[in-house]
């Protein structure tokens, strides 16, 4: 049968139902390369959370492939939310949508932080724009939101709003600047004897842009 085929679109016997074959076995040769590469991108991505192992760099492309076949990419188009990463973290009990330029890193077994880098124009070296810092910390059950941000943060000024971040109950200060020159945010929520709370630190003084992030990131978050 696929001689006869071949014999018909060819009007040859060997040399064209040669080259098909040919062309053939290349085709399917790229394409199981292209999936085995996803593959094993799929399998350290999905071993490390991070993206840059050893100092071996991963393409973004080959990155966003990987969370796309393991199904933790997020789109939100009312929310201008588009290829957004999914992080799950067992020990803070939450899971995290993220910007894909982020950079996630754990710094410690109760801390994460997603940072975005920019260049340095005069330097030529790389500088922080952002930085979006998650903890859980242990807390007294006599210990409000308010006194616990006051202790940690005494540069703030006291103000805060109240509201549902995430599903949760929580206290949220303004832009403030701390002691080092830095302007923070601070959501805090109390989850029974433990405290989960976000650090946003913006680098700029025109921080719009990361403000509105912010907003979005605290919104996405989901505890468990």
């Amino acid at each position: 049968m696929l001689k006869i085929f071949f014999n018909k679109r060819y009007d040859t016997d060997g040399p064209g139902e040669s080259n098909c074959l040919s062309i053939w076995a290349l085709v399917a040769l790229v394409s199981f390369t292209v999936v085995g590469v996803i593959y094993a991108a799929y399998l350290l991505v999905g071993a490390t959370g991070i993206t840059n192992v050893a100092g071996v760099h991963i393409t973004k492309n080959l990155i966003l492939a990987a969370k796309s076949a393991q199904g933790k990419l997020y789109t939100n188009q009312e929310k201008g939310i588009k290829d957004w990463i999914i992080y799950k973290d067992e020990n803070l009990g939450c899971s995290i949508k993220y910007p894909n330029d982020l950079l996630l890193a754990r710094t410690s077994d109760d801390e994460l932080e997603f940072k975005k880098n920019g260049e340095n124009l005069n330097s030529k070296q790389r500088s922080l724009l952002y930085a979006f810092v998650i903890r859980k910390k242990s807390i007294a059950s006599s210990q409000s939101g308010q006194d616990f941000i006051k202790n940690k943060y005494p540069e703030w000024d006291g103000k805060f709003e109240t509201g549902l971040y995430g599903g949760k109950e929580g206290w949220r200060t303004g832009v403030f600047k701390s002691v080092n020159g830095i302007y923070k945010e601070v959501v805090f929520w109390k989850l029974e004897e433990k405290a989960v709370y976000v650090e946003s630190r913006y680098y700029l003084e025109n921080n719009g842009e990361y403000v509105e992030m912010f907003k979005k990131m605290i919104s996405e978050i989901t505890f468990y």
